[in-house]
């Protein structure tokens, strides 16, 4: 007997809208299967349960973070739907662009329902099994944990580039940029969240200037606006997104009023929406992934923990634990724990917001659908940290390189 309790529904529709439903089915190829299967196929990517980097933007939205977001979003409309000409002075034909310019055809694999209606697709073959739209390369995440640096991956990278073992896309996070460019690194996108005017800082480099024609950055529609205007300055090709707050299926949805007031002529269904998984790290996996389908998507730097030995009032996060639980260190320890990562065989520190970080990897990889993980799926390639389990291979960076640097 089904664990799940059935519930019997009746209720009346026009024949107009049970054509469309069968039309719908028909597209699908559930057409000539029961009702049944064709639900479960329409609701398989629905969660009945709040993925927690739902949680935690959820959280961080109700925590004094919406007033700054909320002005930096106001700042930054009439650019994103005037375009910049209309505002700044830059060159004619400069105007407004999204992350959906950027994004690539759904991968098809062979059996699924909407492979036969893919008539001209290109096919890429894996594993014995044909793939339409097949992923164009490899994408290599950087983040900006210490891992990156002590294992020298950017030299190492930078080598493999030089000598083209290395062909496939480089997303990063702000963060990053001086340090990948000071490698000769010249990474496909550089990803900003953070709505702080702080984050200038990783652009205010004579080699951004020197690059800023090469690169491109995809930005949260909070993002400060006075950092937006000097990436914009350093002639930065710039793709708008909005986090993706709540579900915006919703009347009442945060991210649907923000969406209908980014409408334009352009984009008359507003600003494309993404889960950011609440850091530029984690969102730089979601670009890769699910706008870019990119696979696999090798990281390194997410180490999403502190190194082994780390004192824990040397951590960011400490301060605020003290002022949480007015300076109690038996309730802040409670916070910390010591990981062991059983492939590197490293140990780190792991917090509660890193610990928010590497779930909310995790539960993505749930979600993945069969072409990402045949292709590879997501690698761990940081040699330390606190990042394994379900959906997550580990592999040694230069391994990494050898297997998929280049698509074959």
């Amino acid at each position: 007997m089904d664990s799940v309790r059935k519930k019997k529904i009746t209720f009346e529709i026009s024949s107009v809208v049970w054509s469309k439903i069968n039309k719908l089915r028909d597209q699908q190829g559930y057409l000539n299967k029961p009702l049944e299967e064709w639900f479960k196929y329409i609701t398989r990517d629905v969660t009945l349960k709040m993925l927690s980097n739902e949680q935690m933007e959820r959280s961080m939205r109700d925590h004094g973070m919406l007033d700054l977001w909320m002005n930096n979003f106001a700042q930054n409309l009439p650019y994103i739907k005037g375009g910049d000409k209309t505002v700044l002075q830059v060159p004619e034909g400069s105007e407004t662009h999204t992350i959906s310019e950027i994004a690539s055809p759904m991968p098809i694999l062979e059996g699924e329902p909407n492979y036969v209606t893919e008539k001209d697709a290109p096919i890429g073959v894996i594993r014995g099994i044909n793939c339409k739209h097949p992923p164009k390369s490899a994408a290599l995440v950087i983040g900006r944990g210490p891992s990156v640096f002590k294992r020298n991956h950017l030299q190492i990278l930078s080598d493999a580039i030089q000598k083209k073992e290395f062909t496939g896309q480089i997303i990063i996070p702000d963060g990053m940029l001086i340090d990948c460019l000071e490698h000769n690194i010249v990474p496909d996108f550089v990803i900003t969240v953070d709505g702080s005017p702080i984050i200038k800082k990783w652009f205010d480099h004579p080699l951004v200037y020197k690059h800023g024609k090469q690169l491109k950055a995809i930005m949260s529609v909070t993002v400060n606006n006075e950092v937006y205007r000097f990436v914009k300055s350093q002639n930065v090709k710039i793709f708008w997104y909005e986090p993706l707050w709540d579900d915006w299926r919703q009347n009442d949805s945060f991210t649907r009023l923000q969406r209908l007031m980014t409408k334009s002529k352009k984009d008359p269904n507003g600003i494309p929406a993404a889960a950011s998984g609440g850091n530029a790290g984690t969102c730089c996996f979601v670009m890769a992934s699910t706008v870019l389908k990119l696979a696999p998507v090798g990281l390194i730097g997410i180490d999403l923990g502190y190194p082994e030995g780390t004192k824990i009032d040397e951590t960011p996060y400490f301060s605020s634990y003290m002022q949480m639980n007015k300076e109690n260190l038996d309730i802040i320890k409670q916070f910390y724990e010591e990981v062991y990562h059983p492939f590197f065989k490293t140990r780190a520190t792991i917090d509660h917001v890193f610990c928010n970080y590497r779930t909310a990897i995790i539960a993505m990889q749930k979600a993945n659908l069969p072409w990402y993980r045949l292709y590879g799926g997501t690698i761990n390639c940081s040699e330390g940290g606190t990042l394994f389990g379900e959906g997550i291979t580990c592999m040694w960076f230069k391994d990494f390189i050898a297997k998929y640097g280049v698509r074959k």
